[in-house]
């Protein structure tokens, strides 16, 4: 029996049928004081091999987890392709990030990976530290030990200033958990999903205020998530914020910071109000919807009453300044007076607030009508240019060729690059739409995330979702980890700027790629990438001297 074993960094994805690419093995790194850093080891073997046993023995175990790197089936892989992606073909991908068994199982001739993350403690004294890795199964003669070394830097890792938002969606997480909805059991859930968010440097959270009209297709709905009670009571709304009081307590206590309230208008146009579930003498009806005009009184009137108290409540709570509101969803350059029209209630009534949509179209900000846009990240240069303050990024299923994103069949430094291009770019935030999107197109059906990718043929596999959802709460993806890593690179970028200033530490990066970095070019390789950031950080050490 031949077994194979090859130490990998977090960026390399081990495609079952392929030999991983040739070249150093990963066997030493550097990370700072509080940050994560993940590793794997590739074992192969050439027959079938039951019951391996594993072991790990490091300093520092108790802050290390070691999870085996599971397998979904991609059918929709891109829409388009370049010549930078792993592979344009069909197959088992590697991507959730499972339970580490009792014992491993070998599979003749495939390769398959463990997952290695190191927890560091923001205290942990600067050293070199070992990772020691067995796999052994004596009545087989299988005996194979691999060491990782890690030094940690003598340098703290930064708070996040960063903003970053992945939409979140309570109804997905019912759905799948079978909870009903607003029960303690999908309360606690939810705690272990928010904690979740935190721990990957996610700080913002999509709150539904009402059920958010995203990716409903028109007429139809999504399941009702309406944190907040209405009742009408003598021909006067009356509102109730208790439940979502106990979500922002819920959220802040998980250690999440910052809230974006659901669209108060439909995707893509504005032209009608959100589900919006009323009690009236005594029975629930279904007061606002696809049957609404977003320019009818009643709905205009509904908003504005409904802002006044919700700004009341949010002052109560203390987090004006965490706050931040939505009009409609990537609207498009022909509705700009659907959109004026929409807004003018919202930004009379939210003065002082942050309003802010995904767009690309600078007419927006240039007519006043959306103070905080957030441009693709195709488009991110033009609205740079422009000079806008506080400025963000996103990008979802499109752009699918050239820049970054975080599709399964991209390489890990091309979905981690964005850290260095967040920081490049001074960018204050980010945003995505689908931490759990876990529905078909147009959330006509509820989807298996681990046979199903790709939202039923719909996205790029990897577009709608970061975690799966596991017995008890989520299970996190290569893909999740990558964008944590990601966020790291920009704070590490930030902490040397604060040590010899913004021009020395974009040049210092920029050097270390070798090239000018942009939206469109970047690192294109693990080793590339690698080398980049071990060079960030010789620079971070020295100049902490």
């Amino acid at each position: 029996m031949e077994i194979k074993l090859k130490q990998l960094s977090s960026l390399s994805k081990v495609m079952p049928w392929e030999t991983p690419p040739a070249g150093p093995e990963y066997k030493a790194a550097s990370a700072l004081q509080g940050e994560v850093l993940s590793f794997q080891l590739a074992y192969s073997a050439d027959i079938h091999c039951l019951d391996v046993a594993w072991d790990c023995e490091s300093p520092l175990r108790d802050h290390i987890t070691l999870r085996q790197v599971g397998l979904v089936p991609v059918q929709l892989v891109n829409w388009e392709f370049d010549d930078n992606v792993i592979t344009r073909s069909p197959g088992l991908f590697p991507d959730p990030l499972l339970s580490m068994p009792e014992k491993l199982t070998f599979f003749p001739f495939q390769w398959r990976s463990i997952w290695i993350t190191l927890r560091i403690p923001a205290d942990c004294p600067a050293a070199i530290y070992p990772v020691t890795i067995t796999l052994s199964k004596p009545e087989q003669n299988i005996s194979e030990k691999i060491t990782f070394e890690f030094e940690v830097v003598p340098a703290r890792l930064p708070d996040q200033s960063l903003i970053r938002t992945e939409w979140f969606y309570a109804d997905c997480v019912a759905a799948l958990h079978q909870a009903d909805v607003w029960s303690e059991r999908h309360w606690k859930l939810l705690e272990k999903y928010f904690q979740n968010m935190a721990e990957h440097g996610i700080n913002q959270i999509l709150t539904p205020l009402f059920t958010p009209p995203l990716d409903t297709e028109v007429g139809s709905e999504r399941p009702t998530v309406q944190l907040v009670d209405v009742c009408v009571r003598d021909n006067q709304f009356i509102f109730d914020f208790s439940r979502l009081e106990r979500w922002i307590a819920t959220a802040l206590n998980c250690g999440l910071r910052y809230f974006e309230f659901s669209h108060l208008y439909t995707q893509w146009g504005a032209k009608h109000a959100p589900k919006i579930v009323v009690r009236h003498d005594g029975r629930e009806e279904k007061m606002f919807g696809w049957h609404t005009d977003a320019m009818s009184e009643e709905y205009q009137t509904f908003l504005a009453v409904f802002l006044q108290n919700l700004v009341r409540f949010i002052d109560h709570m203390g987090i004006r300044s965490q706050c931040c509101f939505h009009i409609s969803d990537e609207p498009g350059v022909d509705i700009l007076d659907d959109y004026r029209k929409a807004g003018e209630v919202i930004r009379r009534e939210l003065g002082g607030f942050k309003i802010m949509d995904a767009m690309s179209h600078l007419e927006y900000y240039r007519n006043g009508l959306c103070p905080h846009p957030v441009p693709v990240i195709s488009s991110l240069e033009d609205f740079v240019r422009e000079g806008i303050p506080d400025l963000w990024t996103y990008y979802c299923c499109a752009p699918s060729t050239v820049t970054t994103n975080r599709f399964m069949n991209y390489s890990g430094e091309r979905t981690r690059i964005l850290g260095f291009q967040l920081y490049k770019y001074d960018l204050k935030g980010f945003l995505h739409w689908g931490y759990n999107f876990w529905f078909s197109r147009l959330s006509k059906r509820v989807i298996d995330p681990f046979s199903c990718p790709d939202a039923g043929a719909l996205f790029p596999a990897g577009d709608p979702f970061l975690v799966y959802p596991g017995e008890d709460g989520p299970l996190d993806s290569i893909r999740h980890e990558l964008m944590c890593e990601a966020i790291q690179d920009q704070r590490v970028m930030l902490l040397l700027e604060s040590l010899i200033g913004r021009t020395a530490a974009v040049k210092c990066l920029e050097d270390a790629i070798g090239a000018v970095l942009t939206v469109n070019s970047y690192p294109r390789s693990p080793e590339d990438f690698l080398n980049v950031r071990r060079e960030i950080n010789r620079r971070l050490a020295k100049a902490i001297g």
